[in-house]
C-alpha cells in the first residue's frame, strides 16, 4: 500500500500534471491576416484567439522587439501595448485606431504587415 501526503508532494505533482498542457499552448502563436481582419491565436490549434477587424486598425509595421524590453516571454500589457512574445524574432505591430498597439512576435512579419496595409487601403 502506498501512502501519499498531498501537503509535501501535491504542488510538484500538480505542476507535472498541468505544465504539459500549458507549455505547448503558450509556446507558439499563429497569426492569420484574412478578409475579415487579423486573427492571433495561441498554440497548435490557435485557441484562444483574438480577432482584430480591419476597421479597428490604423496601420501595420514590423519592429524588432526584445523580450527583455517587454517583461520577458508570454503575454503582457505595458503602456498601451499588448505584446505576445514567443520568440526573439521580428514582430508584427498593429497600431489601432483607439491609440493602443498589438505586437506579436512571428515569422515573416514583413509579409503580414504588407498584407494588412494593402487591405487597409482597399477597404
Amino acid at each position: 500500500m502506498i501512502v501519499w501526503r498531498w501537503d509535501s508532494a501535491g504542488p510538484g505533482i500538480l505542476a507535472l500534471l498541468i505544465l504539459p498542457g500549458i507549455v505547448p499552448t503558450l509556446s507558439s502563436v499563429r497569426v492569420i491576416a484574412g478578409q475579415a481582419g487579423v486573427r492571433v491565436g495561441l498554440g497548435r490549434w490557435g485557441r484562444p484567439a483574438k480577432v482584430v477587424d480591419y476597421a479597428d486598425i490604423a496601420s501595420a509595421a514590423v519592429e524588432q522587439i526584445s523580450p527583455t524590453s517587454v517583461g520577458g516571454w508570454g503575454h503582457s500589457v505595458k503602456r498601451g501595448t499588448t505584446v505576445v512574445m514567443v520568440s526573439g524574432r521580428e514582430s508584427l505591430v498593429l497600431d489601432l485606431r483607439n491609440g493602443r498597439r498589438l505586437a506579436v512576435s512571428c515569422r515573416d512579419a514583413g509579409t503580414g504587415a504588407a498584407f494588412v496595409n494593402r487591405s487597409l487601403t482597399r477597404g
